[in-house]
């Protein structure tokens, strides 16, 4: 990004765009559940957040229902993604051990 907003979580279920000259929030979305982690995607001209919640599910992609985007679920307890330095993909960190695809 380029460093005009920084973003934020809350275990409210919101996420908070912050303009980081002035402090003001530019904008607050709910997504329906506690957030623990936030990650911008690295590349200025693709704004993309990534938002990590707590709760689980099974492992699947799906349209998030109001915000334009993609919602992935995942069986694991995830607790971080970060975006790989050209933003083209990002890696997600279980801590817990996987469950899944065999490891």
């Amino acid at each position: 990004m380029t460093g005009q907003w920084i973003a934020s979580g809350s275990k409210d279920g919101t996420v908070q765009i912050w303009e980081v000259e002035t402090g003001r929030c530019l904008r607050v979305r709910e997504v329906d559940e506690a957030v623990k982690h936030v990650s911008w995607n690295p590349e200025p001209y693709l704004p993309i957040l990534a938002v990590v919640g707590l709760n689980t599910s099974i492992m699947r992609w799906s349209q998030h229902d109001k915000h334009e985007g993609i919602r992935l679920k995942h069986v694991n307890s995830i607790s971080k993604v970060e975006w790989h330095r050209k933003g083209d993909y990002f890696t997600t960190v279980v801590p817990g051990g996987c469950k899944v695809f065999g490891c």
